[in-house]
């Protein structure tokens, strides 16, 4: 009697044993075909990217080579008035050129003393608010 109760008992958790482990190769070969969608997914997008990225260069390279043959044609331009005149023109542009830089150099220093000036007297609030905590306690 108790032996065939101990068989029914051993057969059982066999049973469970196989069970659990055709579970276990189930979820091994589900997550084995993510795996593999997803990288599929990952690789078209990234193709999908490169495509992008590479139509973008183009038109960026279009763009550079008609701003190019632009600049050239208005050399070319430039070229054919009278040398005088050229060199008028060219150091007006230097001297914009030169005079914005200075500008913005001075707009920078400007706001650097600003800023310094904010930040001493931001100090000054702070150590004299310190000093009346101290002076309360």
């Amino acid at each position: 009697r108790k032996s065939l109760n101990e068989k029914k008992l051993v057969t059982h958790l066999q049973n469970q044993k196989q069970i659990e482990y055709k579970e276990l190769e189930e979820k091994k070969r589900a997550r084995k075909k993510l795996r593999e969608k997803a990288e599929v997914h990952y690789l078209l997008w990234k193709d999908e990217k490169e495509r992008a990225l590479e139509q973008k260069r183009e038109s960026l390279r279009r763009e550079a080579r008609a701003e190019k043959e632009k600049r050239e044609g208005e050399r070319e331009k430039i070229a054919g008035k009278a040398e005088e005149s050229y060199h008028r023109w060219l150091t007006e542009k230097e001297r914009e050129r030169v005079d914005s830089g200075r500008k913005k150099r001075e707009e920078k220093m400007e706001n650097e003393e600003k800023m310094y000036q904010r930040r001493i007297e931001n100090e000054r609030a702070f150590n004299d608010w310190l000093a009346e905590k101290r002076y309360q306690h």
